[in-house]
């Protein structure tokens, strides 16, 4: 009776024991568990704190790397434009030199072709004076050509003069046939004024074949006018 009493109260005090033992080991690792996940909290929480200083180290990274991208952008295209800048400059400057040098090649050849006309006049005017000495010996009623000046001594450029010389028989302006006969060495204001009487209209008609009068009267008339003008210094 005693044994079983005993026995029993083994049993239970064993019973009592292996509880408290594993209430004791059940806390123990419930508490490993709230350490190790507590542990494993603060480790992702690491893991997401160097995360997101990575990130933004990385974000400070590709701004700096933009912005020294932008720097170097910048950079090449004012290179760019700078070296542009300098060509077009290069450029213009031997357009400048190639223009000047072509308006000195021309002012040249005009100052050459002045002095050429200038030293030909004198022949000029001698042939042409020739063939109005020659008009002027016709017998009346039988002239058929205008001793006009020669072509080559009429190049006067001007606007007005080159229009009228289209519009005129002549062929020549007031500054070609004042050049002409400047050349005959005896230009004066008296000379103009007997010059000037051969070429009246009505004078040198009495000269023309019936046929060509009004012809030969009108580019008298135009020579005649060119003689006023120069008396008159118009």
């Amino acid at each position: 009776m005693v044994d079983s009493y005993a026995n029993e109260h083994i049993l239970e005090r064993y019973h009592r024991e292996r509880i408290i033992t594993d209430k004791v080991r059940q806390a123990e690792a419930e508490r490993l568990a709230a350490q190790q996940a507590r542990e494993a909290k603060a480790a992702a929480d690491a893991q997401a704190a160097a995360q997101k200083k990575q990130k933004a180290e990385e974000e400070k990274q590709r701004l700096r790397d933009k912005r020294a991208a932008d720097r170097a952008r910048k950079a090449r295209q004012a290179a760019k434009e700078a070296k542009e800048k300098e060509a077009k400059e290069k450029k213009h400057a031997e357009e400048v030199k190639q223009r000047q040098a072509a308006d000195a090649a021309a002012r040249k050849a005009k100052a050459q072709a002045a002095a050429e006309k200038k030293a030909k006049m004198p022949q000029y005017y001698k042939e042409w004076k020739a063939e109005c000495e020659k008009a002027k010996a016709c017998p009346p009623n039988t002239l058929k050509k205008f001793p006009a000046p020669p072509k080559e001594a009429c190049d006067c450029h001007l606007v007005g003069c080159v229009a009228r010389k289209k519009d005129t028989g002549l062929g020549a302006c007031k500054h070609d046939v004042e050049a002409l006969l400047r050349a005959s060495g005896e230009y004066d204001h008296n000379w103009l004024r007997h010059e000037r009487l051969a070429w009246h209209p009505d004078r040198f008609g009495r000269r023309c074949s019936p046929e060509w009068q009004e012809i030969g009267k009108k580019k008298a008339t135009e020579l005649f006018e060119i003689f006023e003008d120069l008396i008159e210094g118009r």
